[in-house]
């Protein structure tokens, strides 16, 4: 990906940020002990890069941009949320403050502020509006450490606390505990979660779900699920497997052994393409399609 015109050669790579459906990365490398961030499309012929340091303003803990507006990138620093025009090289700073953390959603700002409340904003920071209306934000302050967020729909904000504390912004609001990652079915509506040793999802079609769904794995120590076959069936990992479940029988379920894998190393699972790959266990690049 070095472009020609590209002097930094010698600098490390800290940090990656990249945007589903987007093919623009921000890349955080260090060079001769000082921290740049570089903006590039990955996708381009002939890769160019466009040092935006000056624009980020501190060290950033969250950096988002919509893949259909890639002229705006949101950063959130020390709780303040700023809005980056990479087109014309300027920072709008505070258009948002005391924020925990944030999400994007169709040109939406979607914040969980410092003190627990779930709000909505327009894409200046403007026009702001509570999400929780009808249930108290009482619970949320109980998130503890580092919060993940995700927004999948206007009605549907998912947010899993550091403790593994998982709340949704409809019902059942507080649905688990201990989750250690989640992963959402558009089509379906159904939302995968995990923790270290089950497997289980929630029926979001209708507004008032019954609660999770649990698959007891043997206390396997799950690291990564997906939905595969048009969530037909779940594919996780642990230490070093890769396992493959039925959801229709999910209550008795078996988890079969699709691979073995290098030792704590990450997959990655199309379910468009339907091929999974992966290092085998000599450290060798592999791919297994996934028949339905």
């Amino acid at each position: 990906l070095t472009a020609k015109d590209f002097t930094l050669q010698d600098a490390k790579i800290t940090g990656i940020t990249t945007v589903e459906g987007s093919p623009f990365v921000v890349l955080k490398i260090v060079d001769q002990r000082e921290t740049k961030f570089l903006w590039f499309n990955a996708v381009s012929g002939e890769t160019k890069f466009k040092d935006i340091t000056s624009l980020i303003l501190g060290e950033p803990q969250n950096i988002v941009w919509s893949a259909n507006n890639e002229n705006d990138l949101y950063v959130l620093t020390e709780g303040r949320l700023s809005r980056v025009d990479i087109k014309n090289s300027a920072v709008h700073p505070d258009i948002v403050a005391d924020v925990k953390n944030f999400a994007l959603f169709r040109n939406t700002l979607y914040v969980l502020t410092a003190d627990g409340r779930l709000m909505q904003y327009d894409h200046d920071g403007e026009n702001p509006q509570p999400i929780l209306k009808s249930k108290p934000a009482a619970t949320l302050p109980a998130l503890h450490g580092d919060v993940a967020m995700r927004v999948y729909a206007d009605d549907l904000v998912v947010l899993l606390s550091g403790d593994g504390t998982l709340i949704l912004s409809r019902s059942p609001y507080r649905c688990a505990e201990g989750v250690t990652g989640f992963l959402f079915d558009e089509n379906r509506r159904r939302l995968l979660i995990w923790t270290l040793s089950r497997l289980g999802y929630l029926d979001l079609q209708n507004k008032n779900s019954v609660g999770v769904t649990w698959l007891e794995t043997g206390g396997r120590g799950i690291r990564q699920a997906f939905w595969a076959n048009g969530g037909e069936n779940i594919i996780f990992t642990t230490h070093k497997e890769v396992f493959i479940t039925e959801t229709q029988t999910f209550n008795q379920a078996q988890a079969y052994l699709m691979t073995r894998i290098a030792a704590d190393t990450s997959v990655h699972y199309s379910d468009k393409e339907g091929v999974l790959s992966f290092l085998d266990v000599e450290g060798r690049l592999s791919a297994i399609r996934v028949m339905p």
